[in-house]
């Protein structure tokens, strides 16, 4: 049994997909397995995974009859586990070869610990440097404790401070196996509503090295996976964004990693995150007479200026 197991969802994934495989094989820390789960891709995925698994025993390989959706595509790639700790990784991403080794051994040297991510480079497409995503000094979780982070996370669609990216970080596995499902959410930004639930279940550390790229794409996850469930809602729903809101106490509430005694902060987190999609709760147009008191409000406020 490897002591980390690493699930990749993946669908038409021949761009990015030997790149990822590379960093991931080429880990310092090798005792790991990785299983892709391929969401009946139509390019050339399945010659590229059929390689791999030839090569290097740790690879397998799992692919679905249908398009199962993305979140669902999250669930299974996660079920396959058998390793001690467990790691969701993109096809389009990349691994510095120190970078399972860190987050083991914060894992293994702290057992109250549940999650462990590294700093993060976000790239482009043709792998040009976006930004640093980091969590050191007043934002690492280690001093922020779960509350805080929980709220940080909530708020993340306006603070911006990306909580939601420990999503890629490193599990106890059974945490995951716990933990509500994915492909529960059909809302817009399900990651930080699922997230929330670790947030609440257990602590997080963090190690400040950056030892993972990530892949920030030139055109949004709407634009890219248009027959998504959230893909559909962000499009068509005016109420799209309220409904992430809506979803984030019953969520919490079925989910078997919140404790009762933590329901308490659950409204709390609702409401931070209501203030921090204030702008987007609805985008469609306003009834006539709504339309005519902002009107008579913006004319009236002239005249004290």
């Amino acid at each position: 049994m490897p002591t980390v197991s690493i699930g990749m969802p993946i669908h038409n994934a021949e761009r990015y997909l030997p790149r990822a495989l590379e960093s991931l094989l080429g880990q310092e820390f090798g005792d790991l397995e990785v299983h892709i789960s391929d969401n009946a891709s139509t390019d050339n995925t399945p010659g590229i995974c059929a390689d791999y698994v030839k090569k290097d025993s740790r690879v397998a390989y799992h692919r679905q009859r249908t398009n199962l959706g993305q979140l669902r595509n999250f669930d299974i790639a996660a079920s396959y586990a058998t390793g001690r700790y467990f790691m969701w990784a993109a096809d389009d991403d990349f691994w510095l070869p120190g970078f399972l080794g860190r987050v083991v051994e914060e894992l293994d040297r702290h057992p109250e610990t549940g999650l462990v991510m590294t700093a993060i480079r976000r790239v482009r497409n043709d792998t040009s440097e976006l930004d640093i995503v980091n969590f050191s000094g007043d934002k690492n979780p280690i001093g922020l404790g779960r509350l805080r982070t929980f709220l940080a996370l909530a708020g993340g669609y306006a603070n911006k401070k990306r909580y939601h990216l420990f999503m890629y970080g490193l599990y106890r596995t059974d945490l995951v196996t716990n933990a509500r499902h994915y492909s529960a959410l059909t809302v817009p930004h399900p990651d930080r509503v699922f997230m929330s639930q670790f947030a609440l279940g257990t602590s997080w550390r963090y190690v400040d090295e950056i030892l993972h790229e990530r892949t920030v794409h030139e055109k949004s996850s709407t634009e890219r996976l248009p027959n998504e469930g959230f893909s559909k809602m962000v499009l068509s729903d005016s109420w799209a964004y309220s409904k992430t809101v809506l979803s984030l106490a019953p969520f919490l509430m079925r989910s078997r990693l919140v404790p009762l005694s933590r329901w308490i902060q659950i409204p709390l987190a609702v409401v931070v995150m209501a203030w921090s999609y204030r702008g987007v709760l609805y985008r469609g147009p306003l009834p006539s007479p709504v339309r005519v008191f902002f009107d008579i409000a913006r004319k009236a406020m002239r005249l004290f200026r």
